[in-house]
């Protein structure tokens, strides 16, 4: 998979690109966002975020050093975006840009976990990637995107108290996606 974004055609004159389907053998892919990683919007790129050597390199939920990236065992999903559709003259209509966002759950609530949680309360923005089991999403460069993240503890005494937050961004396009080179 590529970093570089679709060419979006300029006229009426664009082409379908390419499908592939197997009715023998299908391609599928499991749910369940299971690991968010974050670092700072200033971080560096990854040289090639397709290779699990610099991911273990960087990820460190404890160091302070540049480039560091903290991985987040979750809970989530990614809904679909909201579009940002236009209605212009002769009813035509135009996709604008979509809202994305992975709603997740951090159910182990350690002191330090509880911490970042308050830390996050700050609005600090953040450069995410996401993975499911399969695939992992955000490119060399990440998604610059804003989290949400509050404590929730239920009223039953045999349901678990939980970190729960949102991360969102604005993209006209999904992100990239590879091979999790990190299961």
């Amino acid at each position: 998979m590529s970093d570089v974004l679709p060419i979006c055609p300029t006229d009426c004159s664009g082409v379908l690109p390419e499908m592939s389907f197997n009715d023998c053998s299908p391609v599928v892919a499991r749910g369940r966002v299971r690991r968010l990683y974050l670092g700072k919007p200033t971080d560096s790129a990854f040289a090639d975020w397709t290779d699990d050597t610099e991911w273990l390199i960087r990820i460190d939920n404890a160091a302070s050093t540049a480039d560091v990236i903290r991985a987040l065992t979750v809970i989530g999903t990614k809904p679909q975006p909201e579009y940002t559709d236009l209605e212009i003259s002769d009813d035509r209509r135009v996709i604008g840009e979509k809202t994305h966002k992975i709603d997740f759950k951090i159910d182990e609530v350690t002191d330090e976990n509880y911490d970042f949680l308050r830390a996050m309360e700050c609005g600090v923005q953040v450069k995410a990637w996401y993975a499911t089991k399969d695939f992992l999403y955000g490119g060399n460069d990440g998604i610059n995107c804003s989290i949400k993240l509050d404590e929730v503890i239920p009223e039953g005494s045999k349901e678990l108290t939980i970190l729960q937050g949102t991360i969102t961004w604005t993209s006209k396009h999904s992100p990239p996606r590879t091979p999790n080179p990190l299961t």
